[in-house]
């Protein structure tokens, strides 16, 4: 026996909810991402840190200037925001990586947590005193 193959419309009347469902998901996840950016971590700071603690020879200054550096290529329309602001806080953690690692996990993560708001705190006086807005901007307002 041979089988009728099945017109594209055909198709589309038997699942009606992947016609709609996946386009209003998409712009649901894009209106609820423009107010999340405030609480998102930036994902390269917390790996410059990781390297910054565990390998401090090999993460240590350089890798947080470079990699805000390519941040601000990328992102930043001031050049060197970024780079400022993560060879700062790698500074610090490199600094300080042997009194870090001796603590328990629960202060680590307070130090991560300090060193994220150091990190946002520097991009905010930046932001400032040069006059612009680089991060995140909420969905009423105007660009």
């Amino acid at each position: 026996m041979l089988r009728r193959r099945r017109s594209s419309s055909e198709r589309a009347r038997r699942r009606p909810h992947t016609a709609h469902g996946v386009r209003g998901t998409r712009a649901h996840r894009a209106a609820a991402a423009a107010w999340l950016d405030v609480l998102r971590p930036v994902f390269l700071v917390l790996a410059v840190l990781y390297w910054s603690m565990n390998a401090p020879r090999t993460g240590d200054i350089a890798l947080g200037f470079f990699a805000g550096l390519a941040l601000d290529v990328f992102q930043g329309p001031v050049l060197g925001q970024h780079a400022l602001a993560l060879a700062l806080v790698t500074y610090i953690a490199v600094r300080e990586h042997q009194r870090i690692r001796s603590k328990p996990a629960f202060q680590q993560a307070l130090f991560v947590f300090a060193a994220l708001a150091v990190y946002e705190f520097v991009l905010f006086a930046i932001d400032g005193w040069s006059g612009t807005r680089s991060r995140v901007r909420c969905a009423g307002s105007t660009p």
